[in-house]
């Protein structure tokens, strides 16, 4: 009687069986391409998203620079000889903005000794996230983009 028993039960778990090495390679090679296949869509988010950021953050500093110049009575025509905006030094430390290392100096005839920052009076971090910026002599604000965290050089 046990005999037949494990007979039986032998020949169910034979029936029953497992998969087969074939059908593991198809079900994994299908979930490899899908993998890939949403990989490359979340890689295509992320770049688009952090171009939006670097241009949100553009508009940002750009708005910023604009309501300091405004507050310090200084139009276009003497930003480029008294704001150090000559667009070639670029910074990423916004308490040395517009030009590195050179704060900016109000022009006006009440400055009272006092350095206007930009990061201080207008805008909250004092460093940016991923981009370098610089303004021209029309008081554009200029962007470049650093790479995975490696500084863009300023041009020369």
């Amino acid at each position: 009687m046990i005999n037949r028993l494990s007979r039986a039960t032998r020949k169910r778990r034979r029936q029953q069986g497992g998969f087969t090495l074939i059908e593991l390679l198809v079900v994994i090679t299908i979930l490899g391409i899908l993998a890939a296949i949403v990989s490359v869509s979340l890689l295509g988010i992320t770049s688009t998203a952090r171009k939006n950021a670097l241009l949100a953050e553009k508009q940002t500093v750009q708005t910023a620079f604009d309501a300091m110049l405004h507050d310090q009575h200084v139009d276009s025509t003497t930003l480029a000889t008294v704001g150090g905006c000559d667009g070639t030094t670029y910074t990423q430390d916004m308490t040395h903005f517009p030009k590195n290392g050179v704060p900016y100096q109000a022009p006006d005839a009440n400055f009272d000794g006092q350095v206007t920052v930009l990061s201080t009076h207008y805008l909250r971090q004092t460093r940016t996230s991923d981009a370098w910026y610089a303004c021209d002599s029309d008081g554009n604000i200029l962007q470049r983009e650093s790479i995975r965290g490696t500084p863009t050089p300023s041009p020369s």
